[in-house]
């Protein structure tokens, strides 16, 4: 589903091999932001704890160890307890960390919770899913965004999109066709919230992040 980085990358990262860290930091420095960009919805404080994450992930490294969890899960577990620790100096840890449905059922970080853990792995898959819809065509997108984050009927999406309510099932169906992925997963990224431009987070995360840690 996503990419991650091979074990030969890692293990020189490990090493502090500075071409390795590089590497590590362009494939997922865009995936913790918009992670941290979910949790606060300011771009700042994104960038702010996305430097942190990485600042301590390479304090960390030669202790990280691959018990089969990707380097991502790792990283995002970071940013998670970087997103906590932040919410308590505002008093706000709460409202952040369920804030947007992000860790809905996570009423507290520590390093041993393995709800943390679902709580990430939710987010990521809510995340790809998200970037996949971004990818469809116009019509393809209104039409999963009216029926799965807004709940409409498919007679109410006729009238919105001006189609036949038979032309709105078929139209669907050819979105989730291009997805390739189960019903319940869209419904879970309607739970999840809508996508809020992640590519362009993303790309904006790496630039900000690079001029704080570079």
């Amino acid at each position: 589903m996503r990419t991650e980085a091979d074990a030969a990358l890692v293990e020189r990262a490990v090493h502090h091999d500075t071409a390795a860290l590089s590497a590590i930091f362009d494939l997922y420095a865009g995936r913790v932001y918009a992670f941290c960009l979910t949790a606060t919805r300011q771009h700042e404080d994104a960038e702010d704890l996305t430097a942190l994450t990485f600042e301590q992930a390479l304090r960390a490294i030669d202790r990280y160890c691959d018990r089969g969890v990707p380097l991502s899960a790792w990283l995002l577990r970071i940013a998670a307890n970087a997103i906590a620790e932040r919410g308590r100096h505002l008093k706000l840890e709460h409202a952040i960390l369920v804030n947007n449905g992000m860790l809905r059922g996570y009423s507290g970080v520590g390093h041993e919770d393995a709800g943390l853990d679902v709580c990430i792995e939710r987010w990521e898959r809510a995340n790809w899913l998200q970037q996949q819809v971004a990818a469809l065509a116009e019509d393809q997108r209104t039409v999963v965004r009216l029926r799965y984050w807004d709940d409409l009927s498919f007679a109410e999406i006729a009238v919105r999109m001006r189609r036949s309510e038979a032309a709105s099932k078929k139209l669907l169906y050819r979105a989730i066709d291009t997805l390739r992925v189960p019903l319940t997963s869209l419904e879970e990224l309607g739970d999840n919230g809508e996508s809020r431009g992640l590519g362009d987070a993303r790309s904006r995360g790496q630039r900000g992040v690079g001029a704080r840690i570079g």
